[in-house]
């Protein structure tokens, strides 16, 4: 998998204690908008990500050489409760204009939320074992 600078968002950070949780999620786009998935991930969808209180980093990656997921996407979290906490479920169900023309485009999308329940390093390289 590919980092590309053009589609990578936010910074790996670790919060005092270390990260407890973290949301990846795997998609395929329509590839007819390919170009404007990317802008709108970039410029829109995860900066109101990294706005919420609790959201630590995110990053995405490209495997421009594969037929399915081609994008993962990880968000750490301080705890899995951010998923359920009024800011987040605020920008799920009142989407922007941007966001809501976006929607009907993605294909083979798969959302895990887990808990981190170890960590070694401190830093990219860390390893974790995750519920």
């Amino acid at each position: 998998m590919q980092e590309p600078g053009a589609r990578h968002a936010g910074t790996h950070a670790f919060a005092e204690g270390g990260v407890r949780a973290f949301l990846a999620l795997w998609n395929d786009f329509d590839p007819g908008r390919d170009e404007e998935y990317n802008r709108w991930h970039t410029y829109e969808h995860v900066p109101e990500r990294l706005s919420i209180p609790g959201f630590l980093s995110g990053v995405r990656y490209w495997a421009p050489e594969r037929d399915q997921d081609r994008y993962f996407t990880l968000y750490d979290l301080e705890s899995l409760a951010v998923l359920g906490g009024p800011d987040y479920t605020r920008l799920v169900r009142r989407p922007s204009d941007w966001s809501a023309r976006m929607r009907p485009s993605f294909r083979a999308f798969s959302r895990h939320p887990c808990r981190t329940l170890a960590e070694l390093g401190t830093d990219r390289k860390s390893t974790r074992l995750n519920s």
